[in-house]
Order: C-alpha cells, then sequence, then structure tokens
C-alpha cells in the first residue's frame, strides 16, 4: 500500500476494513488530510460500529452471530422485542437458530439484525448506511429501530446516493 485518500462516501468500506483488523503496516491511509496512522485504532474501533447493506457475519445462526457481541442471550430476545422485530425472528422455521444465510432472511430482515448488533456492542457511536428500501413497510420499520437505538448514542446516518 502506497497512500489511499478515503472521501466521505468511501468512509463505510474504510471502517469494514479497519473492523477486520487491517491495519496497513507500510504505506498511509487519509481520511480527508488525516492520516490514520494518528489515530489510535483500538480506541477507535471500540467506540464506532458500522451497519451496512452488506455487513459481514459468520455462516452461522442468527443467535451465535449476536452472542459473539453479547454472552447474554435474554439481553438478544429482549433487544429485538423492544425494537419490535422479535417476531419476524420467531416466524422462522427454526427462530434465532436459522443460518444468518438463510434464504428465508430478507436482506432488510439481515440489515436490521446488523444494526442491532451495533447496538448490543454498546458502541457509543453507530455508523449506518441507509438501505434501499423496497417498500414503505420497511422504510417505517427502519425509523422504529432507528428511533430506539438513537437513545444514549450519536447516530451517523449515511444516506445511499448511488440507489436514488
Amino acid at each position: 500500500l502506497k497512500n489511499l485518500r478515503i472521501y466521505h462516501e468511501d468512509i463505510t468500506a474504510l471502517l469494514e476494513y479497519l473492523s477486520l483488523n487491517n491495519i496497513p503496516k507500510t504505506g498511509n491511509i487519509y481520511i480527508s488530510d488525516i492520516n490514520i496512522k494518528y489515530i489510535d485504532a483500538k480506541y477507535f474501533l471500540e467506540k464506532i460500529s458500522v451497519a451496512n447493506m452488506y455487513s459481514n457475519f459468520f455462516d452461522n445462526s442468527i443467535i451465535k452471530n449476536l452472542l459473539y457481541v453479547t454472552k447474554n442471550k435474554r439481553e438478544i430476545y429482549k433487544t429485538f422485542n423492544e425494537f419490535e422485530i422479535g417476531d419476524f425472528i420467531i416466524k422462522l422455521n427454526e427462530g434465532y437458530k436459522t443460518n444468518i444465510y438463510s434464504e428465508k432472511i430478507s436482506d432488510f430482515l439481515r440489515y436490521l439484525i446488523g444494526i442491532i448488533r451495533c447496538y448490543l456492542y454498546n458502541s457509543d457511536i453507530i455508523v449506518i448506511e441507509e438501505y434501499v428500501f423496497n417498500n414503505l413497510d420497511e422504510k417505517m420499520i427502519f425509523n422504529k429501530v432507528l428511533d430506539k437505538i438513537k437513545n444514549n448514542r450519536t447516530i451517523i446516518l449515511i444516506k445511499n446516493k448511488k440507489y436514488e
């Protein structure tokens, strides 16, 4: 890596890259004019979580993916119910044991699970790349989830211009 400049529309990609501990040993990555070598990456990654349409999950069940960020199953179930999406999970044949990449889980539901994972991780800042909604129901559900997670958190919502 020589030098990489990150512009505002690529920040979520950078955060995903860094969250996988891909801190380069050589070369430079700049966010605007700031070299990330001068940012405490560990502190940065503990404070910020990213959810987007293509969040990475382990090829495993919903519950096992969420147990990586909290060991408390009750907290997971409680959060899903508080956010009014627990019913969507329960309606799946295997419920929370359904594989996250099952054809039975819509891209939208997987997106919501990614947001809830960020919430359960207890990050101070959650960066959310807005989903391309298929209908008004999805938009309303998303807005309800967004209203609930923004308490005591900083939410950065990135509108995806590619799909306008």
